[in-house]
């Protein structure tokens, strides 16, 4: 019997750490190499560990690397690509022709409803970033399979469940999800220790702009040190349970296809030429064009004089 093992690499702003990624029916994870990180090392500490990560690696990204919005659409709505791009450039600052971006359809609302609506995720890069770390993944030469958010692991969670849930998942930052039936509905980055007053506000927040507070609080990451005696007191249900984004992200199965059902975003390859010099620099050979002009007049000079040869024979 064979075992299936997946590479992932969990990027945030400033940490890197590579999983090994055990599946079945009790998967289990091994660290392979964790460390802060920033773009003078990054290659180096990729090119260490690339025998060991195998033939191609998951990438997670923290939502530094990536915008993720939820847009709603009546269910008379045609969607395509062009229709969803329009809609969600009006909440990204970024142009999204000149950067990687993919979309799925989470749910439709129950036809009994009298205002049927689509929901739909969107994911896009931020560009700077996003595209100085593909530069430096492709220089490495690592396959990677797809690209997903740190919400979007989160949200694979939450398929079956009815109630919104917060994931507070603790790593170099608090990172916050709210998520139901696999929808992320809002994110958020927190500086550390977490209290219960910033949570409390980022509650607030969705209550108030999306008409949704979670029904439980979940902590996850590094709970080592985290007590709960201080949410005690207020009218949630709150846990710390060992929930792994990581493996969420392993047991992903459609890493290929991209729009509506599937999200999987993409390494950037066209490379902003205002690139500072110590990046990787993208050459492409180009053959000059009066190459081509000089070759294109010597094979109509070797025409003419064929025809010239055999006209002159054949008259003799």
């Amino acid at each position: 019997m064979f075992t299936t093992k997946k590479s992932i690499i969990f990027i945030t702003k400033s940490k890197i750490k590579i999983t090994s990624v055990t599946l079945g029916t009790r998967p289990k994870e091994n660290v392979i190499a964790e460390s802060d990180w920033n773009f003078d090392n990054l290659l180096s500490f990729f090119l260490k560990y690339k025998k060991i990560i195998g033939n191609s690696a998951r990438l997670l990204l923290s939502e530094d690397f990536v915008y993720v919005i939820m847009l709603s659409f009546p269910s008379v709505v045609v969607l395509n690509r062009s229709v969803i791009r329009e809609k969600a450039q009006e909440f990204i600052p970024e142009n999204l022709n000149e950067t990687t971006w993919d979309f799925k359809e989470v749910f439709k609302t129950p036809a009994s409803l009298q205002e049927k609506q689509r929901k739909i995720l969107v994911a896009s890069a931020v560009k700077n970033l996003y595209e100085d770390l593909s530069e430096v993944i492709i220089k490495s030469g690592l396959r990677i399979e797809t690209i997903e958010p740190l919400s979007f692991s989160l949200a694979r969670l939450t398929q079956k469940q009815q109630d919104p849930i917060l994931f507070v998942y603790l790593y170099d930052k608090a990172y916050l999800t709210l998520a139901q039936k696999d929808l992320v509905l809002a994110t958020e980055r927190l500086d550390l220790p977490i209290n219960k007053e910033k949570i409390k506000k980022f509650i607030l927040f969705t209550k108030e702009n999306l008409e949704i507070s979670p029904k439980k609080i979940i902590f996850c990451g590094n709970t080592q040190n985290l007590t709960l005696k201080e949410y005690e007191k207020e009218n949630l249900k709150v846990q710390i349970q060992n929930i792994s984004p990581t493996i969420s992200l392993a047991y992903k199965e459609d890493v290929k296809n991209k729009d509506e059902k599937v999200l999987n975003l993409e390494l950037l390859r066209n490379f902003s030429p205002s690139l500072s010099t110590n990046k990787i620099t993208i050459k492409t050979n180009r053959f000059p064009a009066f190459w081509i002009i000089g070759i294109f007049s010597l094979i109509i000079v070797i025409i003419v004089e064929i025809f010239l040869y055999f006209k002159f024979n054949l008259q003799s």
